[in-house]
């Protein structure tokens, strides 16, 4: 298991897939503490536009 991981790591054709873990990672960390930030605010306003299409 360790070979297979040494080997990955210093395999530069996987240096590609890395980055793009990275960068992926950083995506979902911004996304999700974005969503948790606004989250009150979201749901005011879905509230306010359901509220909208009943009357």
């Amino acid at each position: 298991m360790l070979k297979t991981i040494k080997s990955f790591l210093n395999d530069e054709r996987s240096e590609t897939s890395r980055e793009y873990a990275i960068v992926f990672g950083i995506v979902s960390v911004a996304l999700i503490s974005t969503s948790l930030a606004l989250k009150d605010e979201l749901g005011h306003v879905i509230s306010i536009a359901a509220s909208k299409f009943n009357t």
